[in-house]
């Protein structure tokens, strides 16, 4: 049995306000229960959500320390190797250098 869209809006209005009334205090009854279902793991998830952040700054920063420690370790051992072979080509010249 098909029903048209008017026929629909008909029945709408002829239903008793007491009945729509129940109709829509159970289906606000419905919302609130299912709310107050989900309301916990929702805050338990903006918690993780929380301690990820936090977690993820801690290790960022971590990684950028240890960046520029490698940075400046990095510079210090083309220093000393710089210096290294100023000194090896010095001894060439000096000690090793036919008299």
């Amino acid at each position: 049995m098909v029903v048209a869209a008017d026929e629909k809006k008909y029945r709408l209005l002829e239903t008793r306000p007491r009945v729509l009334a129940n109709f829509f205090r159970e289906s606000r009854d419905n919302w609130k229960r299912k709310f107050q279902e989900t309301k916990p793991e929702f805050q338990a998830f903006r918690g993780r959500i929380r301690d990820l952040e936090l977690s993820r700054a801690k290790w960022r920063e971590q990684a950028e320390q240890s960046q520029s420690e490698q940075n400046r370790l990095e510079q210090e051992v083309q220093q000393l190797n710089e210096k290294l072979a100023s000194l090896e080509t010095w001894v060439e010249k000096k000690v090793l250098a036919p008299r």
